[in-house]
């Protein structure tokens, strides 16, 4: 008898064999990652949306006051005026041609929203983060920021084609003014 052509696994079959399912587990993982990730951003931006619809509604009734002014909460103002700052945020707040009174009456328009005051001031549950809300402007800010594929993300303005983005215009301002 030969003992030569004993059935078994070969070393090379057995390290290819290791490699391979390496491999699909690294893919299988990184997969994982990418939709749990896309799906933290999805909550972001819902969060962003249902903030925007309630802003919306304080708008029509001129309720300004939510929140905390800025200036009283430790470091918020200074996170504010490094948001402003940033060229993109302040396209969107500010416009091209505001004005330095203009831009200063935006920015003093903003008030802090922790959790507790979402959900007890705005009836809103389930938003984990806290808001800087420019009522009368129409503006929310995410004061952290969210990254997400090497972009930052602070308002719902930064998304292209969202259905509640809302563009304010210096003009619709005026012209809203003047009918009140």
């Amino acid at each position: 008898m030969d003992n030569s052509k004993e059935k078994g696994i070969t070393l090379v079959a057995l390290v290819t064999m290791i490699i391979l399912l390496t491999i699909l587990a690294t893919i299988g993982t990184n997969s994982g990652m990418q939709v749990i990730d896309y799906s933290e951003f999805n909550s972001f931006k819902s969060e962003l949306k249902e903030m925007q619809i309630k802003v919306n509604e304080l708008n029509q009734s001129k309720n300004y006051e939510i929140g905390a002014e800025v200036s009283k909460v430790s470091g918020m103002q200074e996170k504010l005026d490094n948001i402003l700052n940033i060229n993109e945020i302040s396209s969107i707040v500010f416009g091209d041609d505001a004005t330095e009174e203009d831009k200063e009456k935006i920015k003093n328009g903003f008030r802090y929203c922790d959790s507790d005051c979402i959900k007890n001031d705005l009836n809103l549950d389930g938003i984990k983060r806290e808001y800087l809300i420019n009522v009368e402007y129409r503006f929310i800010i995410y004061p952290e920021g969210y990254e997400y594929k090497e972009n930052k993300y602070y308002m719902i303005n930064q998304f292209a084609n969202e259905i509640y983005n809302v563009q304010y215009k210096k003009e619709q301002a005026d012209s809203y003014k003047n009918e009140n």
